[in-house]
């Protein structure tokens, strides 16, 4: 078996497969299921540093996108207040939504953990109502937590968005209001 950056390629292929594998008993020596396998788990992994080196690169910068969308870096819709009425029984919130990034087939998630402490809340929204200027419909689909209710656009031929970045007409409307009732906690 080659050398590679990590040691015998093979050694590291038969990790690879034990971690995928989710086997803890292996130690690096997965049992075969057949003659075929086993060939195949005895074949090089890599062929060259550069190879290894390519795919930390690709490891380190997929953990990065992960950690960043994690802090909500990668938010596709913001949330601004402009008034909370605690008047009645219930919290009203009433505020604008930003879109900026993406938007995710099913709908983005809206995120109230990042307003949180402004609106007095720690459930989610028992009802949500969204609307544009441009003519798109904007559905709220309930989550369970603060942070992973949805929102879903469909298009004035009354079909959903097609996921990718936001097309300018959505990205540019700043007229993009909501109000949001939550459950009063006593």
């Amino acid at each position: 078996m080659k050398e590679g950056f990590f040691g015998r390629c093979g050694g590291l292929r038969m990790t690879l497969v034990c971690a995928l594998r989710q086997d803890t008993s292996c130690n690096g020596n997965p049992t075969p299921d057949s003659p075929r396998k086993a060939q195949a788990l005895r074949a090089p992994l890599c062929r060259s540093k550069n190879e290894i080196a390519g795919i930390i690169a690709i490891a380190e910068f997929i953990a990065i996108i992960a950690i960043i969308a994690t802090r909500g870096e990668f938010m596709a819709l913001a949330i601004t207040i402009n008034d909370v009425d605690t008047s009645t029984g219930s919290i009203f919130v009433f505020g604008t939504l930003t879109p900026s990034g993406s938007y995710a087939t099913g709908g983005d998630t809206l995120d109230f953990t990042t307003v949180a402490a402004q609106i007095g809340a720690s459930q989610p929204p028992v009802h949500l109502w969204a609307g544009g200027t441009t003519g798109d419909a904007y559905s709220w689909i309930a989550g369970s937590a603060l942070n992973n209710g949805k929102i879903k656009i469909n298009t004035a031929s009354a079909t959903e968005l097609a996921a990718g970045t936001y097309p300018a007409r959505i990205s540019g409307d700043t007229n993009i209001q909501f109000e949001a009732t939550f459950r009063k906690l006593i």
